[in-house]
C-alpha cells in the first residue's frame, strides 16, 4: 500500500516543490515514510528511524525527491533549445529565498557528483516515422522466431540449432552483420562490436566505445548503429542486408517505435534504415540468442570487449545511463546517513551493516515481523525490550544468566539454548547470521520454544 500508493502520491511534483519546502515540512513528509516503514516491518515505537527504514528497504521522501529532481533536469536538458521546458531549466533566475536551493541548483549539484557535467549528453528528439510503417513495401522485416522454441535456460547447442533454422529459412543476403554490446559489471565502461560478412567489400570486424557510463542495452544500441551506418555506405550492388543482434529488447523497440522523443542513437538508427529503404535495400533484422556458440555472434562479443578498452571521451551518455548514475549518487548519499546515525556497536549495524532482509516465500507475516524486530533489537520476546517499555513484571535480565536479554544474548550466547544453537546456527554464531541465514534463526526460535506455534 505504501510503495504503490502513498509514496507515489507524496512524490508527485516533488522534484519542483520539495527543494523550496521548509525543513520542518520536509521532516513531516519523511515522518510519513517512517510510519510506513514501521507498518511494513512491525518494528515498535522507539526503534531508530533509520534502522526501520533500512529494514523496510525504503528511502525518505526528501531523498527520493532529490533524485526525481535530478532525473527531471536530465530529461528536459536533452530536449531541443526551442522547447519551453528546456528554456526553463537553463534560464538564470534571481533567487528570492537566498537560504534555500532551487530545484535547478540541487539537480545540478547531483549531476556534478555523478560526473555527468563532464560528459556530452545524448540529445532527445522526435524520430522519423519508422520505415516499415511509412514505406509499407516489406523492405524491412523482423525475425524473432528463435525465441519461440527456446529459452535462455536451454543448453547452447539447442539455442544455436534454433537460430540456425531461422537463418536458413530466410532468403540469402548480400551482406550480413553481427552486433553485440558489453559493459563492465552490467553498468559502467561499455563497448560495442560489429562483424561484417560481405563478398564485395570483404569481411571486417571492428569495435566502438559506448561511454564511461553505459548499460548493456546502451552498448547494444551503439553496436547496432555502427552496423547500420556501415550498411548505409555499402555499394549499390548490395540489395539485401541482414542485421543480427542478441538484444531482444532492441529488436522489439525498433519494431514498435515510439510516440515521444527518442534518444539520438535510436533516431539515427531509424534514419539509417529509412535511407536503406529509399535505396530499395531489403533489410532483415534478426534476433539470435547470445552465448550460443554462433560464430558471428561470438566474434562480435570479443570485439565488444575490445570496445570497452577504447578511449571513451567521445562517447555520449544517454538518458537511461544518466538515470542509473544519478540513482547511484543518491543511494550512496542515503546509505551514508545510515552509517552516520547508527553507531557501530548497534545490533542492527553489526548484524546487517544496513542491508535489508530478503524474504523467503514460505515465511508467514509473523515470521517476517520477528526477524525485523530481532535485527532491530526491539522484540517483545526479549526481556530487555520489555524493560524498555517499563513493564513492571521484568527487570530486562535473562533469568538464566542475569545479564540483559537482548538479541545477541539469545541468538549467540545464552547457554540455555546451546544445543539448539549448535545444531542450527553453529557452535559460536555471530549476529551476521540474522542477515546470512535468517531461516535458520526462525527454526532456532521454534525449536527453543521462544516462538510459539501458530494457532
Amino acid at each position: 500500500m505504501y510503495c504503490q500508493f502513498i509514496q507515489p502520491v507524496a512524490l508527485y511534483g516533488s522534484a519542483a516543490y520539495m527543494s523550496l519546502s521548509r525543513k520542518t515540512n520536509r521532516e513531516k513528509m519523511d515522518q510519513v515514510a517512517a510510519a510506513g516503514a514501521r507498518i511494513i516491518t512491525g518494528c515498535p515505537a522507539g526503534t531508530r528511524t533509520r534502522v526501520v527504514m533500512a529494514e523496510a528497504n525504503i528511502r525518505s521522501i526528501s531523498s527520493l525527491a532529490e533524485e526525481q529532481g535530478a532525473i527531471l533536469r536530465e530529461r528536459v536538458i536533452r530536449l531541443p533549445d526551442s522547447v519551453p521546458a528546456r528554456q526553463t531549466v537553463t534560464r538564470k533566475m534571481r533567487k528570492r529565498l537566498v537560504n534555500r536551493q532551487t530545484w535547478r541548483e540541487e539537480a545540478t549539484k547531483i549531476a556534478k557528483e555523478a560526473l555527468l557535467e563532464e560528459t556530452e549528453r545524448e540529445a532527445m528528439s522526435l524520430p522519423p516515422r519508422p520505415p516499415w510503417l511509412s514505406m509499407g513495401k516489406g523492405r524491412i522485416s523482423f525475425h524473432t522466431e528463435s525465441g519461440d522454441t527456446t529459452s535462455r535456460h536451454d543448453p547452447p547447442e539447442r539455442r544455436r540449432a534454433a537460430a540456425e533454422r531461422v537463418l536458413e529459412a530466410l532468403p540469402p543476403t548480400d551482406s550480413t552483420y553481427y552486433t553485440d554490446g558489453s559493459t563492465e559489471k552490467g553498468f559502467g565502461v561499455g563497448g560495442g562490436g560489429v562483424v561484417r560478412i560481405e563478398q564485395g567489400r570483404g569481411n571486417a570486424t571492428w569495435s566502438v566505445p559506448a561511454g564511461k557510463w553505459s548499460s548493456s542495452y546502451r552498448a547494444e544500441q551503439v553496436a547496432f548503429l555502427a552496423a547500420v551506418r556501415d550498411a548505409a555506405g555499402a555499394p549499390k550492388e548490395v540489395k539485401t542486408t541482414r542485421l543480427c543482434t542478441d538484444s531482444l529488447s532492441l529488436v522489439t523497440f525498433l519494431k514498435q517505435g515510439t510516440r515521444g522523443p527518442a534518444p539520438e542513437t535510436l533516431t539515427e538508427i531509424w534514419t539509417g534504415l529509412n535511407h536503406l529503404s529509399r535505396r530499395k535495400v531489403n533489410v532483415q533484422i534478426v534476433w539470435i540468442p547470445g552465448h550460443a556458440d554462433i560464430a558471428g555472434n561470438e566474434q562480435a562479443d570479443q570485439a565488444a570487449n575490445t570496445g570497452r578498452t577504447l578511449p571513451q571521451e567521445t562517447a555520449k551518455i544517454d538518458l537511461p545511463s544518466a538515470k542509473v548514475a544519478i540513482r547511484g549518487v543518491c543511494w550512496k548519499k542515503w546509505s551514508g546517513t545510515y552509517h552516520t546515525t547508527v553507531p557501530p556497536e548497534h545490533t542492527h549495524r553489526r548484524a546487517t551493516d544496513g542491508r535489508c532482509l530478503k524474504y523467503e516465500s514460505e515465511w508467514a507475516r509473523r515470521d517476517q515481523v520477528l526477524l525485523h524486530q530481532l535485527r532491530a533489537n526491539r522484540c517483545p520476546l526479549l526481556q530487555a525490550t520489555l524493560a524498555r517499555w517499563n513493564r513492571p513484571d521484568t527487570d530486562g535480565l535473562c533469568p538464566e544468566c542475569g545479564v540483559p536479554e537482548d538479541t545477541e544474548h539469545v541468538v549467540c550466547e545464552c547457554p540455555k539454548y546451546q544445543a539448539a544453537r549448535s545444531a542450527l546456527l553453529g557452535h559460536t554464531p555471530t549476529l551476521t547470521v540474522l542477515q546470512e541465514d535468517p531461516d535458520a534463526v526462525l527454526r532456532f526460535f521454534r525449536r527453543t520454544g521462544l516462538l510459539p506455534e501458530a494457532r
